[in-house]
């Protein structure tokens, strides 16, 4: 079993969907079974929130879809996630998983913790912060998918990496992770220079 490193090592937080989970795979194949083919024919693969990417008339059903039980336990990971979350436990950093669950659905908060009890061992459960703001945690570097992340702090400790995905290619930012193999060339420069 990996130990876990000093509390004075580095510490990275991760995102689950989009990030480690791969939620966009998962959701389309569900979005497919509830929505009817038109659907499809305005979606905006640009749009972040997935509401937004679609008209207006479907909005319900995909809400109704993203509170169902089962939505986020069987998705899979995104390639190299899990291998890189292992690397850099290896290396000495300090890993945490840091989830925005949804603010109705009753299941998710069980199942991404059983996911991650899947994936990364019960163990790691320890290691999982939910929160609603992400700008609270007070962490050296935050890799998330999500383009912009506001809250409470505006100036959060972390060094924000953008992890690629089709609807946030547009972002012009300096610190920015498309394949998990890669972490390494992307996370050291940052805790050699930091904030």
């Amino acid at each position: 079993m990996t130990k876990y490193p000093e509390l004075e090592a580095p510490l990275f937080i991760y995102d689950m969907d989009g990030t480690s989970v791969n939620f966009s795979k998962d959701l389309d194949l569900k979005l497919e079974r509830v929505l009817p083919p038109e659907a499809f024919a305005t979606r905006k693969i640009h749009e972040y929130w997935i509401e937004d990417a679609f008209e207006e008339k479907y909005h319900n059903t995909i809400y109704e879809l993203l509170c169902e039980e089962g939505f986020f336990l069987n998705m899979e990971p995104i390639p190299g996630a899990i291998e890189a979350i292992h690397e850099m436990l290896d290396e000495k950093l300090r890993v945490m998983i840091c989830t925005t669950p949804h603010p109705e659905s009753m299941f998710c908060i069980g199942e991404k913790t059983a996911w991650v009890k899947k994936y990364l061992g019960k163990e790691f459960v320890k290691h999982m912060i939910f929160t609603q703001d992400k700008t609270i945690i007070h962490a050296d570097v935050l890799i998330d998918d999500k383009p912009e992340i506001h809250g409470y702090n505006k100036s959060p400790s972390w060094t924000h990496v953008l992890f690629g995905a089709v609807y946030n290619q547009h972002v012009d930012t300096p610190h920015r992770l498309n394949d998990w193999t890669k972490w390494r060339e992307v996370i050291y420069p940052i805790l050699e220079n930091p904030k």
